[in-house]
């Protein structure tokens, strides 16, 4: 069920149609399907799932993806409103984003380590190969990033770059790749916890 839950909360919030209505203070943003609820069946996931006592690593790790899987749920309901951001917030944010990054990596190490010790064994190939797609397609160009602006910000110079559209088709695949991954990584776990429990039964 938790799987489940994490699996429609992640894919409700790659699947993201939008439409704005202006207001006199700025405009409010309407999804199809809002982010919100997608955060909220993935906090209501990730909760269920830090309740599992299974030692080792796994409680700190998910109690940490849990907290920053609550915060992703408040970001997307501040999200639903849009207007400029003050530099404070949008600080906050970028602050949030790669901790988020890194609860994403540390929610498959716990998935990993999970299925190492019920005996998943396609479970533990997919959660290592969706962790380190995370980590080299997201989690190391963003701290690169961050330190690139870092640093023409302490600098007080700026940068000048265009993206070519050409580029945006080739990235949009890679990105999605992870994101892809991850969702084939809970339901390969979903299949393997219903084969369990089948079997017991």
């Amino acid at each position: 069920m938790s799987l489940r839950l994490i699996f429609w909360g992640i894919l409700i919030c790659l699947v993201d149609v939008t439409l704005s209505k202006p207001v006199d203070w700025g405009s409010v943003q309407f999804d199809l399907v809002h982010d919100f609820i997608g955060m909220l069946l993935m906090v209501y996931g990730t909760i269920h799932l830090s309740k599992i006592k299974i030692g080792g690593c796994y409680p700190k790790s998910m109690s940490f993806v849990k907290n920053v899987t609550i915060l992703g749920a408040i970001d997307a309901l501040h999200e639903h409103f849009i207007y400029e951001f003050p530099l404070w917030v949008l600080a906050l944010r970028i602050f949030y984003f790669f901790a988020s990054l890194v609860a994403i990596i540390v929610f498959c190490v716990a998935m990993r380590y999970f299925s190492q010790k019920v005996g998943f064994s396609k479970s533990i190939k997919r959660w290592k190969t969706t962790g380190l797609l995370f980590w080299f397609i997201y989690l190391i160009p963003f701290f690169f990033f961050c330190l690139i602006f870092g640093i023409a910000i302490l600098a007080k110079t700026s940068i000048n770059y265009t993206f070519h559209p050409f580029w945006m088709l080739v990235l949009l695949p890679v990105t999605l790749t992870p994101w892809i991954h991850g969702l084939v990584s809970l339901s390969t776990m979903k299949s393997e916890a219903q084969s369990m429990l089948r079997f017991c039964t």
